[in-house]
């Protein structure tokens, strides 16, 4: 990604990009898990999340989607440093 691509980015915090992923996951997916944590991280020059196990095994499915979301938010939000 290029320096420009960078700059359109939306900066937010590993809240607020929580916040985003959950908002989408819960209008396109159905209730969050209770069970189901996610976890935002820094990378190098990006960002990426991690979700904790989910004891249901109905939950894997909604586990894949949200990775989806995140994976998609990706290209459009920059993690504040």
């Amino acid at each position: 990604m290029d320096a420009l691509s960078q700059m359109a980015k939306d900066v937010k915090t590993a809240n607020q990009i929580a916040q985003a992923i959950k908002e989408q996951a819960v209008q396109s997916l159905g209730p969050w898990p209770r069970d189901l944590e996610l976890f935002i991280f820094g990378l190098r020059s990006d960002w990426s999340c991690g979700l904790s196990p989910a004891t249901q095994t109905s939950d894997i499915e909604y586990r894949e989607a949200v990775l989806q979301i995140a994976r998609e938010l990706r290209e459009t939000i920059q993690l504040v440093r």
